[in-house]
């Protein structure tokens, strides 16, 4: 362990935590064990998993030295400089209060969303501010070059007026569908009112994934959720008085059309494919982890919140929780 590098640790040994990167081909970056690889300054030196056979087996494929079974062990043993949650989102808060604890820990990543319950959650950030140990939450999307490009055109009017605002997602409003919320915080505001008009449970029963209408500002947001049992969608359109903006393929892709004379019809005006409509203007979740944990580095030097944190993701949760609530009420009526 070279003494200028930050000690890393992972507490969950999933998908997300590695296994995304465990049999890929290719030089992408879409886990926290495999962000932490490649950055110069961070070494991974610990996993921990309930599962130990798992943590053993994930430490044997990235080359970390320690695996264990009990989580809070790990922190008291290995003293690690960032801590990754990539655990289950029921065991968010639970994870959170324990790095909290350690008092070697300078930042945590959090997978999102940051917990499943409001319910001590401004407490558990405000404690994180108050320690000065920086929190982030990995909606990556608002790492991404693309999506960044996509909030400028917005602010600067560059696709006019938003007319209407939709999403297709799956696999509950907390856990999948947050990202969205997410960025429409990011985006714009919060919204002014919020309706749930049907739900359906394919991931668990207290992560409905709703139907609903918010009004953020002036602009109708519709959420639509599809079963992810059948498939797997994400996609965001926005439809301007100028323009389309649409977010496709899972969140990897994304289409610009511009306001344009039709050419058989005149005096009507179409969407045609924009200039921005680049191919190889992806979004590209490999630099984002990395620059996601580029920022984090660097957050703790200069004690400055980086762009996804615990405030951020509270209000996106507070959004997302209440969506559920209204979803659960109208199932037991």
């Amino acid at each position: 362990m070279s003494e200028n590098k930050l000690k890393s640790a992972i507490i969950g040994c999933g998908q997300i935590a590695g296994g995304y990167d465990e049999c890929a081909k290719d030089d992408q970056i879409r886990t926290h064990a495999k962000a932490y690889q490649q950055q110069p300054v961070t070494e991974l030196v610990a996993v921990a998993d309930r599962d130990h056979r798992r943590a053993k087996e994930f430490s044997a494929h990235w080359g970390v030295p320690e695996a264990y079974a009990d989580a809070a062990k790990m922190l008291s043993t290995v003293e690690p400089d960032i801590v990754s949650i990539c655990t289950p989102d029921s065991t968010h808060a639970e994870m959170l209060e324990l790095c909290l604890e350690c008092p070697s820990v300078k930042a945590v990543w959090c997978e999102k969303p940051l917990m499943t319950e409001v319910k001590n959650a401004g407490a558990i950030v405000s404690g994180y501010t108050q320690r000065g140990v920086v929190l982030a939450v990995n909606y990556w999307l608002r790492w991404d070059a693309e999506i960044q490009r996509i909030k400028s055109a917005l602010q600067k009017g560059e696709v006019g007026n938003i007319q209407k605002v939709i999403v297709y997602y799956t696999k509950g409003i907390c856990h999948n569908g947050s990202y969205a919320v997410d960025l429409l915080l990011d985006w714009f505001e919060l919204p002014s009112e919020m309706q749930v008009f049907g739900s359906h449970v394919d991931f668990t029963a207290d992560d409905p994934t709703v139907d609903a209408r918010l009004l953020v500002g002036n602009v109708p947001v519709y959420l639509i959720g599809a079963d992810a049992r059948e498939y797997s969608i994400f996609e965001i359109d926005i439809l301007g008085t100028l323009g389309r903006v649409n977010v496709k393929v899972s969140g990897r892709e994304t289409k610009w059309f511009q306001r344009q004379p039709d050419q058989v019809y005149k005096g009507y005006q179409v969407l045609g494919l924009s200039p921005q409509s680049n191919p190889s203007f992806k979004l590209d979740p490999s630099s984002a982890m990395a620059g996601t944990l580029q920022e984090i580095i660097g957050a703790i030097s200069t004690g400055k919140p980086v762009r996804s944190n615990g405030r951020t993701a509270l209000a996106t949760l507070k959004v997302c929780c209440e969506l559920a609530g209204q979803a659960k009420k109208a199932y037991e009526r």
